[in-house]
């Protein structure tokens, strides 16, 4: 007896199964930051036409930032993306994704201590530090090494990049 679905092609994913996988390449992984960071950048422009942006004196320069709770909340949603594609692409590479969740939530901490100064007193060489570190780290990691072959504990292997 011959199986009816022999000879057909294997039917690809939905976009829900991409969207719920385990594992993501370099390609995707690069293509949903590059959509994120320009979906942020349209939401700053909305917010400078919005009149939601203050100056702030920091030293001798003066920045323009968001209202502290709308830069917070952006940022914690963007945090949020970052971290499900970040932890899904180190399951590519058959790891677990705390040292990206940790670097993350670094990075967060960093932005946040620029955004809401002065509120606590860090210096602005230790901030810079830590985030181009965690930064650095996370291109690396994340961006520039490919996955591990063939399916490992997290999944099968997402397509080639």
């Amino acid at each position: 007896m011959t199986n009816a679905l022999e000879g057909v092609e294997a039917p690809k994913p939905t976009w829900r199964e991409q969207a719920n996988a385990a594992r993501i390449g370099r390609a995707r992984f690069i293509g949903h930051t590059v959509g994120y960071v320009l979906i942020i950048g349209l939401i700053e422009i909305g917010l400078t036409f919005a009149g939601l942006k203050e100056t702030r004196q920091m030293g001798a320069t003066a920045l323009t930032v968001p209202n502290h709770w709308v830069a917070l909340a952006g940022s914690v949603v963007l945090l949020l993306a970052l971290m499900d594609l970040a932890i899904r692409r180190r399951h590519d590479r058959g790891r677990s994704g705390v040292d990206a969740f940790i670097a993350l939530l670094l990075l967060e901490a960093a932005y946040l201590s620029t955004v809401l100064a002065p509120v606590a007193p860090i210096p602005p060489v230790a901030v810079a530090a830590v985030a181009g570190l965690c930064g650095l780290y996370l291109v690396v990691m994340l961006a520039l090494l490919p996955g591990s072959k063939g399916d490992n504990r997290y999944g099968p292997s997402p397509r080639a990049d």
